[in-house]
């Protein structure tokens, strides 16, 4: 079988996969539960689902920001 036809196949199988309420509403749960199902999508997800970090000096504009607003 050729990787293209595996990827495929998971697709399909996550596309048929009718979630929990909890698993819709959760998608970090989804993904804890089922990643080893769906390995490819699952790095996918670890991808864009991921939270990037924030630096110090933007959150202290954004601090700055709101004093001068509510002045």
């Amino acid at each position: 079988m050729s990787q293209n036809s595996d990827v495929d196949e998971e697709i399909l199988k996550y596309l048929k996969y009718a979630p929990t309420d909890a698993e819709a509403e959760d998608g970090l749960l989804f993904w804890q539960t089922h990643g080893i199902n769906y390995p490819t999508l699952r790095k996918v997800a670890c991808y864009y689902l991921s939270v990037s970090a924030s630096s110090v000096p933007v959150e202290s504009m954004f601090s700055i920001t709101g004093l001068i607003l509510n002045n």
